[in-house]
């Protein structure tokens, strides 16, 4: 009976052993585990914040671009595009026709080439004083332009038609 009692004790022990052993190694892995899930959960929150910092960047970039449309537009108008100043030269042509001269345009290629801005050659004909307003109307277009060259004269005495040549340069983007 005395054996009895050692190998139920012995038995008893071993499986309190092995309970104890196992219920040891379930809570170092589920340590481990919440070790591990604290960290992702960490880098979760950390990546949600970033994420919330560049959203309302986005926002305030996105209202700054709407209040200042405007102003883009603005400037856009003061620079003519390189590849199609088609709007410029139909600016210039308009403005001859209201103020009811004769126009001809031709882009110096060779002087155009050399930078960043647009060489123009403009011939504007008829009377005296239309041929002043194209002028006065010209300088109070919102291009960025300078005049390189002028020439002032009289063509045809008997109409007094007078001509315009300009040599003009237009800052282009």
């Amino acid at each position: 009976m005395r054996e009895f009692l050692h190998h139920k004790i012995f038995a008893t022990s071993l499986v309190s052993l092995l309970v104890l052993t196992s219920l040891v190694w379930s809570f170092w892995k589920l340590n481990s585990l919440a070790v591990s899930l604290r960290a992702k959960l960490n880098e979760i929150h950390a990546e949600v914040f970033f994420n919330e910092h560049e959203r309302k960047a986005i926002r305030l970039a996105e209202a700054t671009i709407k209040e200042h449309q405007e102003d883009l537009a603005r400037i856009n108008k003061i620079f003519i595009n390189k590849e199609k100043p088609v709007e410029f030269v139909e600016d210039l042509e308009s403005l001859a026709k209201i103020s009811g001269n004769l126009f001809v345009i031709d882009l110096d290629e060779t002087k155009s080439a050399e930078g960043k801005d647009l060489f123009f050659r403009l011939a504007v004909d008829g009377n005296q004083a239309s041929v002043t307003r194209y002028l006065k109307a010209l300088e109070l277009m919102p291009y960025k332009m300078s005049v390189k060259e002028a020439a002032f004269q009289r063509i045809d005495s008997d109409k007094a038609t007078h001509r315009l040549s300009l040599l003009i340069s237009v800052e282009s983007i």
